[in-house]
């Protein structure tokens, strides 16, 4: 497994093969421009990423479909994030498709962050006007398993100058904090379900809740 690969600024990176994205990547951060396809191979016609990807479009940064049939096969606990200042582009709407259930969503030609797209365990594909993370297990939110894509929402993802981030805790779901792991970013937190804070204080909820959080989420 390759933990992080770095697209600096003004450097392109472009994936043409036919087998699409075979490598085990915890996190792509992209700042310059990640091309899907090439405008230099133009033969690929759909792309297939081969795991889960973790992918982060920062500000300047552009991910960008060159395929000719603009279909992207996706894993479940998959989650793509433009952050502001970050674009997708392509010359018509892409369609991904899971490959856990074969559902599909088609998102638009052109998307300027904050945007999310999940895809959770059972292969739903959903799309959020903000930078979301929502576990897809309940637990510990320091373990992989727990959050859409197996990063939880730290400082270095949901930064204050990016725009923070939104996560959720949906109904019926349990998440603690890890010993190591003290502090998440959060600008809305929206509570379905239970999250404890301590060891001694555990919060429930019967209805939603939206909490306002002005800078880090301190867990004691």
């Amino acid at each position: 497994m390759v933990k992080t690969v770095i697209i600096p600024h003004n450097v392109t990176v472009y994936i043409s093969s036919q087998t699409g994205l075979t490598i085990n990547i915890l996190s792509m951060r992209v700042y310059g421009t990640l091309q899907i396809g090439s405008s230099i191979n133009s033969s690929l016609t759909t792309f297939t990423f081969q795991y889960p990807v973790n992918m982060m479009i920062f500000k300047g940064g552009v991910l960008q479909d060159l395929t000719l049939h603009h279909r992207w096969s996706v894993s479940s606990n998959t989650i793509i994030t433009i952050y502001y200042g970050g674009s997708f582009i392509s010359s018509q709407p892409t369609t991904l498709i899971s490959n856990t259930n074969n559902s599909t969503a088609t998102f638009n030609s052109s998307i300027s962050g904050p945007y999310t797209i999940t895809v959770d365990l059972q292969g739903k594909i959903q799309n959020y006007s903000s930078i979301k993370f929502a576990p897809c297990e309940s637990g510990d939110f320091g373990l992989n398993s727990t959050w859409l894509g197996g990063l939880a929402p730290t400082v270095g993802r949901c930064s204050p100058n990016d725009g923070g981030c939104n996560w959720i805790i949906p109904t019926n779901f349990n998440i603690t904090r890890r010993n190591n792991q003290s502090t998440i970013n959060g600008v809305n937190v929206y509570i379905y379900g239970s999250f404890e804070i301590s060891s001694w204080v555990h919060l429930r909820y019967q209805q939603a809740l939206q909490q306002r959080v002005d800078a880090m989420l301190v867990l004691c």
